[in-house]
C-alpha cells in the first residue's frame, strides 16, 4: 500500500522540497518486520510497507534506526548497516533532519 507524505508539509519544513526526486527508493529495515520504502518522486514522497527493491537501504534495530532518523547515530556506527547508494541515504537526512 502507498500513501503520500503529509500534504502541507514542505510548507512547515521548506527543505523537505529537496528530498523530491526522480523515484529513487530507500529503505529502512528493522531487524523485525519487512521494514519501509521511502518512494521520491517529482511529485512528493509516498511511503511503502514491505519489503521490495530499493537504491539505498540502513538496516538495524528499530531503536537505532530511530537514532540515525533523528540524527543522533551516524550511518557509519556499527549498530546499523548501509547498502546501496549512501550518498542518497546521507542527502535524506541531512534534508530531513528535525
Amino acid at each position: 500500500m502507498e500513501m503520500p507524505a503529509s500534504p502541507g508539509s514542505e510548507s512547515l519544513k521548506p527543505s523537505l522540497v529537496e528530498l523530491r526526486g526522480r523515484g529513487e527508493r530507500l529503505g529502512v529495515r528493522p531487524d523485525v518486520g519487512d521494514g519501509w520504502v521511502i518512494v521520491r518522486s517529482p511529485e512528493g514522497l509516498w511511503w511503502e510497507h514491505g519489503p521490495v527493491e530499493v537504491d539505498a537501504v540502513v538496516s538495524g534495530a528499530v531503536a537505532d534506526l530511530m537514532l540515525v532518523c533523528s540524527r543522533r547515530l551516524p550511518l557509519d556506527d556499527a549498530r546499523v548497516a548501509v547498502s546501496g547508494d549512501r550518498a542518497l541515504l546521507e542527502h535524506w537526512l541531512a534534508h530531513m533532519a528535525f
